[in-house]
């Protein structure tokens, strides 16, 4: 950590680290790879732990597919569930419905810690909890049974326990999380599904879809899809070299990959109906990767690492995320603002 850093210039740090957390999630989250909120389970502990002293635990690891929660502090009496679903009053009674079940823990507090960054309305203020019989079950207080990056980041702000040294934990708690979201990048294994991608047969496809590139700042596009927390992934987490080479090697046997796996995503990005249907840009990115892995699970098996290893779904996904993320950054696929006249020393090379 840098010794220069104030304690506002720390606090500033991990609301932005938290705001990339969550929409990476949520991201993932929307491309169907459930990896990231397993991920997130014990990096919640450490932050938890960090920020409030508990000691939590994986309840999984000491009962198998423990119904309701995820983490225990049997020291401190709590039980937390970590979820990337957007929460409403129907999930949260099924939680407390299913906790309910266990004597052994009817004394535990219970939190649901959502890793969705809005607070959701029900959240907010103190109701009884209906069983499916229209029985009481539990009583729901905000501050005891529900918190979030938002509520956990007005702790720290509000509180005057955190000091810098604390504060810095914190963020290389936060920082951990955000690193675990990234692929590492294996060039062999980005060739297996672009080699897979570039068959795509296209000509079924009677609709045209024709997006001229232009020369755009990277910086415009990200705003205009407001993409504006997701600039640090977008822009760090692809390498336009390493793409560049894949695909002129392809190029060199007849193939236009580049321009096969634009189509694609052009044909996902408008016309695929999860996509249309998200609700926020972070989804529409996340349903976007989503499209392009279901489509090598529908037509491409055996995708393998270096050492012969079979690759699963959340790990071919996180490849996609890499040709997705070089795909926008080359302004072929998500939507360009409107073009002001640039000079050449401000021009951007697209293919």
């Amino acid at each position: 950590m840098d010794s220069v850093m104030n304690k506002e210039d720390v606090l500033r740090l991990i609301n932005r680290r938290l705001s990339l957390w969550a929409q990476q999630i949520e991201m993932f989250s929307a491309a169907n790879m459930h990896d990231a909120a397993i991920v997130a389970e014990p990096i919640i502990a450490q932050l938890l732990q960090q920020v409030f002293n508990w000691n939590l635990e994986n309840l999984n690891e000491q009962v198998l597919n423990f119904p309701g929660a995820d983490l225990i502090d049997c020291k401190n009496q709590i039980l937390v569930q970590v979820t990337s679903t957007p929460l409403n009053a129907k999930k949260a009674k099924n939680t407390f419905e299913k906790l309910k079940k266990q004597p052994s823990f009817s004394s535990y507090r219970v939190l649901i810690f959502s890793l969705i960054v809005v607070t959701p309305s029900w959240a907010k203020k103190v109701h009884s909890i209906k069983n499916s019989e229209n029985k009481i079950i539990s009583k729901f207080d905000p501050k005891n049974n529900y918190l979030d990056f938002k509520l956990l980041y007005a702790e720290l702000v509000s509180s005057s326990q955190f000091k810098l040294d604390k504060l810095e934990d914190i963020l290389d708690v936060i920082n951990e999380a955000v690193s675990e979201l990234v692929a590492e990048r294996n060039p062999l294994i980005l060739e297996q599904l672009i080699s897979r991608l570039s068959n795509a047969d296209l000509s079924v496809n009677q609709r045209s879809i024709r997006i001229p590139p232009h020369a755009f700042h990277i910086q415009e596009k990200i705003k205009f899809n407001k993409l504006e927390t997701l600039t640090a992934f977008i822009l760090k987490n692809t390498d336009s070299e390493l793409f560049d080479s894949i695909y002129k090697s392809f190029l060199e046997q007849g193939k236009n990959a580049d321009k096969t796996i634009f189509s694609l995503l052009q044909e996902g990005y408008f016309f695929d109906q999860e996509v249309i249907a998200a609700q926020t840009s972070v989804q529409k990115f996340g349903k976007l990767i989503g499209y392009l892995t279901k489509y090598l699970n529908t037509n491409g098996t055996g995708f393998r690492d270096a050492l012969g290893h079979s690759l699963g779904q959340d790990e071919i996904g996180r490849y996609i995320v890499e040709i997705v993320v070089d795909a926008f950054n080359r302004c072929e696929v998500f939507e360009e603002p409107p073009r002001i006249p640039l000079g050449k020393e401000n021009v951007q090379h697209v293919q």
